[in-house]
């Protein structure tokens, strides 16, 4: 745990922001039935539609992006303290490792795995 004078205190309330916008935004997904998106979407009629369309529209994606770009920042900011590569290098390798191993086999998902290639 880094100590609170040297924690960025607007990254933190970012990050909140976004993990709070990126849960509004699907909790209309978390008791969806994944075989019955067509059926789920066509649901919402008047008022209903149009908040759910608005809230795509103007929240979709864009949370997530926020909150991607946050993990990118954090990153960039850990390697600026290390002076040596090949120590980062290593640090790097075993935070990401453990989040991949607690992303698929404690929460059983392959988001990670999509991602990690790409870094």
């Amino acid at each position: 745990m880094i100590p609170q004078k040297d924690r960025i205190v607007v990254l933190d309330a970012l990050r909140g922001f976004a993990l709070v916008g990126i849960f509004v935004v699907n909790i209309f997904c978390f008791h969806m039935y994944y075989g019955y998106t067509y059926e789920f979407h066509v649901v919402f009629e008047g008022l209903d539609e149009l908040i759910y369309n608005s809230m795509l529209i103007l929240c979709g994606g864009k949370f997530m992006f926020i909150f991607a770009f946050l993990f990118g920042f954090g990153a960039w900011l850990q390697y600026s303290k290390y002076s040596d590569f090949s120590a980062f290098k290593s640090f790097w390798l075993r935070r990401m490792s453990v989040l991949f191993f607690s992303d698929y086999f404690i929460f059983y998902s392959s988001l990670m795995a999509t991602f990690l290639p790409l870094m």
